[in-house]
């Protein structure tokens, strides 16, 4: 189970602060913007859906070794998150999780995990959300409410970093159109830290949607995630989240 779990951590629970892998160019002079402006466009810029589809390639590289997947991701906002993980057509594993707990359907192991967000923070000992996962793969800034921030710039881009319970949060915007290239979480009391950059913005009429993502996680696990986006589509109300159980499938209640 563990590898597609982490397959799954890695769409968006874990947080990391490993350093950008962006190559640095010759800098010009950024223009002058405040972080209340910075902070307004993060927020205003959020990708809007009542439901969301989307098929994702996936590679995957921890202590397991290197993999490849296709993933196929739908959520209902603030309710549902419906993931399939498939190799060669064949699905691995299922997945559905809601605000307060986690369905795992193991195929090759013909089990059935069961846990709630207690067991994961218990294990990990971080703080993991619904919302929190929701927005990363919507590719949204992490953090919903404001914070005393401080701007300014790195590698040609404006940059944020706010503190919250001592954990820092710091987002990238690219000059461009302030939209996000990068935000990192580090969590000194856990050892947990995350840096997701996002790229291929491909834009609709209204909005525009990040296609291609990059995750390296460091803390009690190790992992680099690549997603790329294939396809997306919103607000689709044929979308189904079905879920069953085979009766021959081990249960297996928690974490082990």
């Amino acid at each position: 189970m563990s590898k597609f779990f982490f397959a799954v951590l890695g769409l968006g629970i874990f947080w990391t602060s490993c350093k950008s892998s962006r190559t640095v160019r010759d800098e010009q002079p950024l223009y002058a913007i405040s972080s209340e402006a910075l902070w307004q466009a993060l927020d205003s810029s959020r990708f809007r859906y009542n439901n969301f589809s989307g098929r994702a390639d996936l590679d995957i590289e921890d202590r397991f070794g290197k993999s490849s997947a296709v993933g196929f991701i739908r959520m209902q906002r603030d309710s549902i998150i419906w993931i399939s993980v498939r190799k060669a057509g064949i699905e691995g594993a299922r997945i559905l999780i809601s605000p307060d707990s986690v369905h795992i359907l193991d195929r090759g192991a013909k089990a059935y995990y069961l846990f709630a967000y207690a067991d994961l923070r218990s294990q990990y000992q971080m703080d993991i959300s619904f919302t929190a996962l929701q927005d990363l793969i919507a590719g949204n800034a992490i953090l919903r409410q404001e914070l005393p921030w401080n701007s300014g710039t790195e590698s040609g881009q404006f940059t944020l970093m706010g503190l919250e319970d001592q954990r820092e949060y710091r987002f990238w915007q690219r000059p461009a159109d302030l939209a996000l290239s990068a935000q990192s979480i580090v969590d000194p009391i856990s050892g947990l830290s995350m840096r997701m950059e996002l790229d291929a913005y491909y834009s609709t009429a209204t909005q525009s949607f990040a296609m291609h993502r990059e995750l390296l996680i460091s803390g009690q696990e190790q992992a680099r995630i690549k997603v790329r986006f294939t396809k997306i589509s919103t607000n689709d109300p044929s979308l189904s989240y079905s879920f069953s159980v085979s009766p021959s499938y081990e249960v297996i209640r928690g974490l082990r």
